[in-house]
């Protein structure tokens, strides 16, 4: 699994979202690799393989910059109905919505991604 992090981190670097290492399966950065947490983050590709490196187990933390990217957190966890939500929003307005980048969160909820403008990831 380490790989796919690292590799996941670098894609998003490669697009223009900095990184950075969070704990894993978790959403606090690692400090002891970002100790100012998203103003550590980078899109430099070593930086990223050094601390892959050292932490493979690291989730991915990405630094959402309003100008950039816009990411839905659709909540699954606590009885929410976040999944049953989604699936209403996408029968309202259709693929437009969904055909985009998501990621399953630990809780089994989502992250959906679009760029600042709307545009599909």
């Amino acid at each position: 699994m380490s790989d796919q992090l690292l590799r996941a981190a670098l894609w998003y670097a490669q697009h223009g979202w900095a990184v950075l290492p969070c704990e894993p399966n978790g959403k606090a950065p690692l400090t002891k690799l970002v100790p100012k947490g998203c103003h550590n983050a980078t899109t430099d590709a070593e930086t990223i393989r050094r601390w892959w490196t050292a932490y493979p187990d690291a989730n991915v933390g990405i630094a959402c910059e309003p100008s950039k990217l816009v990411v839905a957190d659709v909540d699954t966890k606590d009885g929410m109905p976040g999944l049953e939500s989604w699936r209403d929003l996408e029968t309202a307005h259709g693929a437009s919505i969904a055909d985009t980048l998501s990621v399953t969160t630990p809780s089994k909820g989502l992250h959906v991604y679009w760029t600042r403008n709307g545009h599909q990831v």
